[in-house]
C-alpha cells in the first residue's frame, strides 16, 4: 500500500503539468525594440551600395572575349584535299571541352559587361584604333553606355545567346550548329561595335 501512493502522486504532478498552459513571454517595455532598432536593418541595406566592377570594358574584351571567341571560330575549319573541301573539327572530348570552356567564359563575361557603372579602360589606357576617324571617343563611349544602357545590355544578351547557341551545337557534337553559331556571334559582336565604337555614318 506505501508503494502506491508516491506513484500515484507522480500521475498527479503529470497531469496538473499537463493542463497547465504554457508561458508566453511579452516583451516589456524595456526589452521591445524600438522602431529605430527595428527599422535599422532596412536602412543599412539601403546604404550599402553594389561594388564597382572589378575590370573595365577593355579589359574584359582583351583578356575574356576575344580570346574566347577566336576559340569558338577556330573550332571548326575548312581545308581543301585531292577528295574536295574536309570539315576540320575537335578531334577528342577534351579538344570539344576546351571549345565549350571558352563559350562558356563568353556567357559570363556577358555578364561583367552588365555591370552598372563599368568604366571604359583604366585611366591611363590606350583604346584600340583610339583617334582613327569615325571611332568614338571613350568619354563619347562612356556617355552612351550610360545614357543608351538598355541597347547595350541588350548587346551583351546577344553575345550570351550567341554563346548558348554554341554549346548546345558542342554538347550535341554538331560541328555544322557549331559553325553557324560562330555567325551568330560574330553578328552579335559586330552590332555592338557599330553602336558603341565606331558607328556607321549617317
Amino acid at each position: 500500500m506505501n508503494r502506491i501512493v508516491p506513484i500515484a502522486l507522480c500521475f498527479a504532478f503529470a497531469a496538473a503539468s499537463c493542463t497547465q498552459e504554457p508561458a508566453i513571454s511579452e516583451a516589456t517595455p524595456e526589452t521591445a525594440p524600438t522602431q529605430a532598432e527595428a527599422e535599422a536593418p532596412a536602412a543599412v541595406a539601403e546604404a550599402v551600395a553594389p561594388a564597382a566592377p572589378a575590370a573595365t570594358l577593355q579589359e574584359i574584351m582583351k583578356n575574356i572575349i576575344v580570346p574566347s571567341a577566336d576559340v569558338v571560330w577556330n573550332a571548326v575549319s575548312y581545308r581543301s584535299t585531292p577528295d574536295g573541301v574536309e570539315m576540320v573539327v575537335p578531334a577528342t572530348d577534351a579538344d570539344w571541352q576546351r571549345v565549350r570552356d571558352a563559350a562558356m567564359q563568353l556567357v559570363s563575361a556577358g555578364d561583367m559587361l552588365k555591370a552598372e557603372g563599368l568604366p571604359v579602360a583604366a585611366p591611363d589606357a590606350t583604346l584600340q584604333d583610339e583617334g582613327l576617324e569615325g571611332n568614338l571617343t571613350r568619354e563619347q563611349i562612356q556617355t552612351a553606355m550610360q545614357t543608351q544602357r538598355a541597347a547595350f545590355t541588350t548587346y551583351a544578351d546577344l553575345l550570351q545567346a550567341a554563346a548558348m547557341e554554341s554549346i548546345t551545337a558542342i554538347d550535341a557534337r554538331d560541328a555544322e550548329a557549331l559553325s553557324n553559331s560562330g555567325g551568330t556571334l560574330d553578328g552579335a559582336c559586330e552590332s555592338c561595335h557599330t553602336g558603341f565604337w565606331y558607328p556607321a555614318p549617317q
